[in-house]
């Protein structure tokens, strides 16, 4: 991308200026062909174009009006069929109601739904004449789901009438066990337990002549007014076995009522079937008849297409010669990434050609200047992180690597280490000796300090002769054996330059990372890291101290 935007940003006007300014023979001008090709190609474009809209225009047209006048009406009958459905499903379901409330419910969700099929009737039907099985299908829904919800609404009514009645001959009875009357009990069980089946929903049905003859066969074994009292309870005229015959009578309409609901269900689903039938062969019809009309037109559609294909390959073949030349120019950009132009000849004498060459000479200037402006990168970036003395990384750089060391530590709690280094009386050395030699105790100092740390510690000046070493993934332990390594190797072997020997030694603070108050504040660590470096300074030198829950501990070697 570098290459590509110089290019096209800074010369590449100037470039085609200077070449398509030259005077090229006309038969050498591949930029003129490309423009009568490209006249040719616009022409036959908008020819084909405006046939292939008008053409979809029709087409769109004729579909639209399938689409509105047969589509759009099997979705109403879709609709209806599925609201009759729902009407006569709901209306099965208030056979079962278990009380008016329920009833009533119902009744209100099937009067939506005729609403909403009267809704699409209407509009199904708007422009033609309704169909006469739909509208006596219509007549006999409102019919049936009326008559229905009288009828349940009764049996209902009739059924809590019942057990009304079956409670206050249940209370008689216990009432004349509690008077210790055992034979009345017991006869007003026996007539109950004609009852029981009904009651236990078994659906037996009660042998009315059978329990006439029972009552009256107890008379004789009753009071006067303990049998006028049962026959008031199970034979009068609001008695249990009324209440049960009227019962009777009604669940016989009720049945009736479900065996006309089923037979209207069947003749939906054949009317339905026949509705649809119907649409479905109206919409063939009409897709045919845009299939003829789609047919009559076919020939004008394959000419145009006959000469968009010859215009196509006569473009196909006057391009693969601009495309040669064009791919020049690529190649040209391409392998300056590689480096490589030299060995890319470039020939011929048109426009492209002259591009391709300039192109060429811009590129190779732009990869001298590159390599210049990396190496020049690569410099600056080593003296904005680097000591010009000792080569070890600046105080700048250390912070950075540190902060971001106890950034890890924070998530991973992997433990760290960090020491700081002092020399000891080094304003003595450079007063004796000179500046010059204090440096190059410098030097050799970080050139020893390099040979004893891996390749993952982190060593840098942070002052005048005072240095900081960071090593991640080490314990105090570990730490301290290296450090003991440094502090011996510099206590026995002086730093010698020419003639000079100059004998030094260094002091040591360190610390393994603590657990604080505030653990975002990494110059904390730093700070007592110093601490244990002041304390070695101040307990006599070339030592290290070590900073260890809140205590400052010297490990002399």
């Amino acid at each position: 991308m570098f290459f590509d935007n110089v290019v096209s940003k800074l010369y590449f006007e100037k470039i085609t200026n200077e070449i398509f300014g030259c005077m090229i023979p006309l038969k050498n001008k591949l930029s003129l062909k490309i423009f009568i090709l490209t006249g040719i190609l616009l022409v036959m474009t908008i020819i084909v174009m405006f046939t292939g809209i008008s053409t979809l225009q029709h087409f769109k047209q004729e579909y639209q009006h399938v689409k509105d006048n047969h589509i759009k009406r099997m979705l109403d009958i879709s609709n209806l069929n599925r609201y009759t459905y729902q009407i006569l499903s709901i209306s099965s379901d208030m056979f079962i109601a278990k009380d008016a409330k329920e009833l009533r419910i119902e009744r209100d969700t099937i009067e939506v739904k005729l609403d909403q099929a009267t809704e699409v009737f209407e509009r199904l039907y708007a422009n033609q004449a309704a169909n006469n099985e739909d509208v006596e299908i219509k007549k006999q829904l409102s019919v049936q789901t009326s008559t229905i919800y009288n009828s349940v609404l009764k049996k209902i009514e009739l059924s809590d009438r019942f057990f009304i009645q079956y409670e206050r001959a249940y209370h008689y009875k216990q009432l004349l066990v509690a008077q210790n009357n055992e034979r009345g009990a017991i006869i007003v069980d026996k007539a109950l337990s004609y009852f029981n089946p009904l009651i236990n929903e078994s659906h037996k049905k009660i042998d009315v002549a059978s329990f006439k003859m029972y009552i009256a066969s107890v008379k004789s074994l009753l009071p006067e007014k303990e049998y006028s009292k049962l026959t008031e309870l199970f034979t009068d005229e609001k008695s249990l076995i009324s209440a049960y015959e009227r019962q009777i009578v009604l669940l016989r309409i009720i049945d009736e009522l479900t065996a006309v609901n089923d037979k209207l269900s069947k003749h939906v689903l054949a009317v339905s079937k026949k509705n649809t039938s119907l649409i479905q062969e109206q919409l063939l019809e009409s897709i045919k008849s845009v299939d003829k009309k789609i047919s009559d037109r076919r020939l004008l559609l394959y000419f145009m297409i006959l000469i968009c294909g010859f215009t196509a390959l006569l473009l196909f073949l006057l391009l693969l010669n601009l495309f040669h030349r064009v791919r020049l120019i690529k190649k040209v950009i391409d392998e300056g990434y590689t480096q490589s132009l030299h060995d890319i000849p470039i020939t011929g004498n048109d426009e492209f050609s002259m591009m391709a060459r300039s192109v060429k000479n811009f590129i190779e200037r732009l990869l001298t200047k590159e390599s210049e402006a990396r190496d020049s990168n690569i410099k600056l970036e080593h003296l904005a992180t680097h000591d010009d003395l000792t080569e070890t990384y600046n105080r700048r750089y250390f912070n950075e690597r540190f902060e971001y060391e106890h950034e890890l530590y924070q998530r991973y709690k992997s433990p760290y280490c960090l020491a700081i280094f002092d020399l000891d009386y080094f304003k003595q050395v450079n007063d004796r000796y000179g500046h010059d030699i204090g440096d190059k105790v410098l030097v050799d100092f970080t050139g020893r300090i390099y040979d004893k740390i891996r390749k993952t510690d982190m060593f840098a000046r942070i002052g005048g002769e005072e240095f900081a070493l960071l090593m991640p993934h080490t314990t105090e332990d570990n730490a301290l054996v290296l450090l003991n390594r440094i502090i011996e190797n510099i206590r026995s072997t002086p730093c010698v330059h020419g003639d000079v020997e100059v004998n030094f030694t260094v002091s040591i603070g360190l610390l393994q990372v603590q657990e604080l108050d505030d653990m975002t504040d990494v110059s904390l660590q730093l700070k007592l890291a110093d601490a244990a470096l002041y304390e070695a300074k101040h307990t006599g030198r070339d030592r290290i101290c070590v900073y260890r829950n809140k205590l400052l501990t010297n490990e002399v070697t």
